[in-house]
């Protein structure tokens, strides 16, 4: 067989190739290696042949011996291909690497490329592959599509536009495009753009759940809410089994309070991917939200039966945990809180090992750094006497509003306020890790009130303040915090009425600043001393509470603050309170003078004050 028969041979078995007759090709190319046994692109062929019917590891024998002999821009691809195949990721990269080095006009390498590339997690390097594909190949819809994709997951929002409107200026009528377009332009803020873009791809796909889905979102960003639940409603009901549409629908209406509805599709969505993580973290907060908390353990055992790894999942574990009093095993999960995405607290990088609790602390220097709201910090306080009682020196780095407090506390030798650079330590803990450290369960939880001492001279000074509007019985009253973590926890001190009414009694108001400027106002008949021009921190609040024959408060920081001076406290609390109110108890145990007044219904106060104003 001379070179130009062999040549025409191969030719022949291409056409074959293209055409799927495979028997036949190989048949032609077996006839010119017979002749030329080390033909480049008869081993080259037969190579494809190999592939296309399974026999990948052959497949890359015969193409490797190809390019032995002769280097072009197809068998390096091809070779990628099996390689590919093979799972042999590296190599196949290599080879396409390769054929784009010999040939970068022509675009067949530069797609599956970019594909293992993404599969690898490089988005980066897969961008520029893909703006070089859309160099050589203009006219590339899938090129312009995923690299307005990629471009949109990178933050690369402006550029993403372009990439989706290059589709689109090719494929007018791709709802995909349209509906990843109106994405990237509601990240924009370009809102009304969206919302069109949007709409376009539900004209071109009414059938489509995807393209009301991004309807849906569009509207959300975009402030239309109902025109967005309808958009959801629709996506869900093309396709019931839809878990973006449907945690989309569910967040959306956890949103507006439809608690029990945003529960059902989260159910939904659980049932249709049992192994959602996101959605079974989601189902979790929302059955804690309720006060369904033996549910909403489940949820996160399930989502970390998915994901043993997941940080959510163990924060919902570990407040469900807490919430039944399983201290022990709750404080050890809520370690991960550190992991949490949406937790309040940055961890801190200390080069000082944290003290777990595993190593003996005497004669060491330890900083307990304080975390989370003002509260946490108060009722957490009572652990850092037992650091001092086992040798250790002390160092607390707290809120400047906490410092004066602090200084009170038994066994803390100095007070560093945070963003102060702290003296030399040996060892470094978080406040509420330590609870864990001591392994702390119901039975041990530290409950000698008063931990907090209040100086004599700010305690005087609060005295004589306070003495000529006293009567013969006063109490603190507390009816609003911050909105975060729960804004629910706030009752409008109007609601109070009842408690007017009760004969004898003296209310100080012991809220801050603006928080209780409803004290110009109180309900008739109640006799309110309004402090929040004059309590500057929580030692003065503390001085106050000392001179109180009770405080009456929502859940905020005032609770802790009265129940650690061992005062009389009367703490109302929400339906779904916080773990640390336990279940259906009316006491605390870590306040031995506090009584716990609980909603029995979601968002209503009527009943706590109706008891509050009888009892009191």
């Amino acid at each position: 067989m001379t070179p130009e028969q062999a040549g025409e041979q191969i030719q022949q078995a291409i056409e074959h190739i293209r055409g799927r007759d495979l028997p036949a090709a190989e048949q032609k190319l077996m006839a010119v290696l017979r002749a030329h046994p080390n033909h480049p692109d008869a081993l080259h062929y037969l190579g494809v042949v190999a592939l296309q019917v399974g026999q990948t590891h052959k497949a890359i024998e015969l193409i490797s011996a190809s390019l032995s002999r002769a280097r072009n821009f197809a068998a390096f691809t091809n070779l990628g291909h099996a390689l590919r195949s093979a799972g042999q990721l590296d190599q196949a990269i290599a080879c396409y690497d390769q054929a784009i080095g010999l040939e970068p006009r022509q675009p067949d390498a530069y797609m599956p490329l970019a594909l293992l590339l993404l599969q690898q997690g490089k988005k980066e390097i897969a961008l520029r592959v893909l703006q070089k594909l859309v160099q050589v190949r203009s006219n590339d819809t899938q090129a312009h599509l995923m690299l307005g994709t990629l471009y949109s997951e990178l933050e690369y929002l402006e550029k993403s536009v372009s990439a989706f409107r290059a589709h689109i200026a090719i494929q007018p009528d791709s709802a995909e495009a349209h509906g990843r377009l109106s994405m990237s332009l509601s990240k924009l803020k370009r809102h009304e753009e969206a919302v069109a873009e949007a709409r376009r791809a539900v004209e071109l796909a009414p059938q489509l759940p995807d393209a009301w889905n991004n309807l849906g979102w569009c509207l959300d960003r975009a402030g239309k809410t109902g025109e967005a639940l309808e958009a959801y409603r629709k996506a869900v009901s093309l396709n019931p089994n839809y878990v973006l549409a449907l945690g989309n629908l569910g967040a959306l209406l956890e949103r507006q309070d439809h608690l029990d509805e945003a529960i059902e599709l989260f159910e939904q969505a659980r049932r249709a991917d049992p192994k959602h993580v996101e959605a079974l973290n989601t189902l979790a907060g929302l059955y804690s939200k309720t006060g369904r908390y033996e549910e909403a353990l489940a949820a996160s055992e399930q989502a970390l039966a998915a994901n043993p790894r997941d940080a959510s999942a163990h924060g919902h574990r570990a407040l469900a945990l807490l919430s039944f009093g399983k201290y022990e095993e709750g404080f050890k999960e809520y370690e991960w809180r550190w992991e949490c995405k949406d937790f309040t607290t940055p961890a801190r990088d200390f080069p000082q090992p944290r003290w777990t609790g595993a190593t003996d602390p005497a004669g060491r220097t330890i900083l307990v750094h304080c975390e989370q709201g003002y509260g946490d910090n108060i009722q957490f306080a009572r652990f850092l006497p037992l650091l001092s009682d086992r040798g250790a020196t002390v160092l607390v780095e707290c809120p400047v509003a906490l410092c004066g407090l602090m200084e009170g506390l038994r066994g803390v030798s100095r007070v560093i306020a945070t963003g102060v650079r702290p003296p030399s330590f040996e060892l470094q803990a978080p406040l509420l890790s330590l609870p864990h450290a001591f392994g702390t369960t119901l039975d041990n939880i530290p409950r000698d009130v008063p931990y907090f001492a209040v100086q004599s001279s700010r305690g005087e000074k609060w005295r004589q303040r306070l003495a000529p509007q006293l009567g013969q019985f006063n109490v603190g009253l507390v009816w609003r915090g911050n909105t975060k973590p729960n804004p629910r926890r706030s009752i409008p001190l109007a609601e109070l009425a009842p408690l007017a009414r009760v004969q004898g009694v003296t209310f100080v108001s012991l809220q801050f600043g603006a928080q209780g400027i409803e004290a110009d106002a109180p309900p008739a008949g109640m006799r309110l001393v309004d402090l929040r021009n004059e309590l500057k921190d929580f030692l003065d609040s503390a001085a106050v509470i000392s001179q109180l024959d009770l405080v009456i408060t929502i859940d905020t920081a005032a609770a802790h603050l009265a129940g650690a001076l061992g005062v009389p406290t009367w703490t109302m609390l929400i339906f779904s309170a916080d773990w640390r109110w336990l279940h259906h108890r009316e006491d605390s145990p870590w306040y031995p003078t506090m009584r716990l007044f609980r909603q029995s219904r979601l968002d209503r106060w009527d009943d706590v004050v109706a008891r509050v104003a009888d009892e009191l």
